[in-house]
């Protein structure tokens, strides 16, 4: 056994260099910056939706709020990860 593994000192010794070796890789990684969350914007035009007593809406004279699925993301990061 001791031919193959060799001593419980060196054992020892080899587990400690490479614990030591995962330590300084761990801290040599970057982090990445920290980010900033943005405030959530909730129109007016989407706030009268689920109002009961609001009249009914035509969404095209809304452009800006209600858009066709494919532009929806538009001007959003949301769109460069699709």
């Amino acid at each position: 056994l001791k031919d193959y593994g060799g001593t419980k000192q060196c054992l020892s010794q080899l587990l400690d260099e490479e614990h030591q070796r995962e330590l300084e890789q761990e801290l040599e990684e970057k982090r990445s910056p920290p980010v900033t969350t943005c405030q959530p914007i909730l129109h007016e035009e989407i706030k009268q939706l689920y109002d009961m007593h609001s009249s009914m809406m035509n969404l095209k004279q809304h452009p800006i709020v209600f858009r066709h699925l494919p532009y929806a993301f538009t001007g959003t990061t949301f769109v460069n990860d699709c």
